[in-house]
């Protein structure tokens, strides 16, 4: 081979080398490009941002709205306020402490009513029963309002939630006094603080039973309570009548009325 071709073969090769690296270079800036655009933020990114600094923003522009609005003063807005038990339930436990008289004490079907203790009507209560009393009455036997399509107070418009109020605690404290003044109603209730006794005794274990017959689900009273129960009794009479002002006292309590 002669010296002219072996330079342009050598020339040859050398454009070739240089199409290879300049198709290299342009190949890894390519790589390098792709990778920066990757490692940039996305459309759906950036709209992202956006939103954090908008509600950043936001509320950066409610605390300087209202500066004299603190955590601390917030907390104290808050208040409690204890869900009751409605005459429903009220009713109902009086029937399972003071027997089944209890609906002819008439305080109960007078003073337990909607306007107090809450509860409005339902569909069980618009139809008619003969009570014990042998009056006709509603099916709840503590009424003689009518139910049906009523919107007052005493019927359909009777709160879900009752209050606490005067009148409901002055009205406990009159149907209390009826039930434990009452033979049979008070009777029953000693019944069931002690079966076992004709007249029950003025034991830690009898007061238990006595404040858990209203306190259902609540925490065991401590000895300072029992011990106070105990001394309104007379441990010289061995008489029913003894047991009227515990079981008076624990009644017209109003914590077991907090569900």
């Amino acid at each position: 081979m002669s010296n002219r071709e072996e330079q342009r073969e050598a020339g040859a090769k050398m454009q070739k080398a240089k199409k290879i690296s300049v198709g290299v270079s342009f190949g890894i800036l390519g790589s390098i490009l792709v990778i920066f655009q990757n490692c940039g933020p996305t459309p759906q990114m950036e709209m992202a941002s956006k939103g954090v600094d908008d509600t950043y923003n936001q509320a950066e522009t409610t605390v300087d709205d209202h500066p004299d609005i603190s955590p601390e003063k917030a907390i104290v807005q808050v208040q409690y306020e204890p869900v009751l038990a409605d005459r429903t339930y009220v009713v109902e436990l009086f029937r399972d402490i003071f027997g089944p008289t209890t609906d002819t004490v008439d305080s109960v079907r007078t003073y337990l009513n909607r306007v107090d203790y809450g509860g409005p009507c339902s569909m069980y209560e618009m139809y008619r029963i003969e009570n014990a009393r042998g009056e006709i009455t509603n099916s709840n036997g503590i009424s003689t309002a009518a139910c049906a399509f009523d919107p007052s107070p005493t019927a359909l418009g009777a709160d879900v939630n009752p209050k606490p109020t005067v009148t409901r605690q002055a009205n406990l404290m009159k149907t209390c006094t009826d039930l434990v003044q009452n033979a049979g109603t008070l009777g029953f209730a000693l019944k069931r603080i002690s079966p076992s006794e004709a007249v029950p005794t003025a034991s830690v274990e009898n007061m238990q039973r006595l404040f858990n017959l209203f306190y259902r689900g609540k925490p065991a009273p401590d000895n300072q309570l029992i011990g106070s129960l105990q001394l309104m009794m007379d441990p010289a009479l061995k008489t029913a009548a003894n047991w009227q002002l515990p079981i008076y006292t624990v009644c017209v309590s109003s914590h077991w009325q907090e569900l």
